[in-house]
């Protein structure tokens, strides 16, 4: 099951339902974990693993940049393998590489981040990502969908999204959310 991105508390809050009104808890939590999977699947990232060590390889390439599969990146090694990962070597940042929110650059316009002629696991990246605290139109937009879901925004017996929310299908048609809730996600899509 997904991190919920938005609590149930959170969404009371939201929507002004008393907190002695638990009568719908249940729905809207089920609502909330369907709605925060959807955000996860969506994007291609998982947003709060901050304290969950990560290890991805990349082969050589003419490329200056890499992009990771999590961020924003909170503690990054960078390690280069001239021997197709058999022993790698420590990189140093701000001479060989440059990390950003959600890459590693070599920081030279046109130079490789590491050897293209290397071509299987020629770079290591050991890193931590996520955040700590989510960012508040996130959360606005997993709280805003799964409103779309308990309201008459979507027929619950003919649509993708009742499949979504019932059975925590994630392949529900995105291009029939409002599309305020798609410009807010659209600026945390991992870039592959």
């Amino acid at each position: 099951m997904a991190e919920l991105l938005a609590t149930l508390a959170q969404f009371k809050t939201y929507k002004s339902i008393p907190t002695a009104n638990t009568k719908e808890d249940d729905s809207i939590t089920q609502m909330l974990y369907a709605s925060s999977e959807f955000v996860s699947q969506y994007c291609g990232r998982t947003f709060i693993n901050f304290d969950e060590e990560l290890i991805e390889y990349h082969d050589g390439s003419d490329r200056d940049k890499v992009h990771l599969n999590e961020f924003p990146i909170v503690d990054l090694l960078f390690e280069y393998s001239s021997d197709g990962g058999k022993t790698y070597t420590e990189a140093t940042e701000f001479t060989e590489y440059f990390v950003g929110e959600d890459y590693i650059t070599s920081g030279k316009l046109g130079l490789p981040l590491y050897n293209p002629t290397i071509s299987h696991n020629a770079i290591k990246l050991t890193y931590t990502a996520g955040y700590e605290d989510l960012p508040l139109d996130l959360v606005q937009a997993v709280m805003d969908i799964t409103e779309y879901f308990r309201t008459t925004q979507y027929n619950p017996k003919s649509s993708h999204a009742a499949d979504m929310v019932e059975r925590g299908n994630s392949d529900y048609n995105s291009t029939k959310l409002p599309s305020h809730i798609l410009r807010v996600l659209s600026n945390y899509r991992r870039i592959v």
